[in-house]
């Protein structure tokens, strides 16, 4: 999906913005600060939920 991969490609350029760890927890709140970098629009909540999505599929 269109979503998903604008969402993978944020999640690999938050990492090496903010050197993410590959926390869960952790990942939400660091997406938290992405969203508010990029001025994302969609709702926190689909944002942690498709990141942890996106962090299986590339680990």
């Amino acid at each position: 999906m269109l979503i998903n991969s604008r969402l993978c490609q944020a999640r690999l350029t938050c990492t090496r913005l903010h050197q993410t760890t590959l926390i869960y927890a952790r990942l939400c709140q660091a997406r938290l600060t992405c969203t508010r970098l990029h001025q994302t629009t969609l709702i926190h909540a689909r944002l942690c939920q498709a990141r942890l999505t996106c962090t299986r599929v590339h680990q």
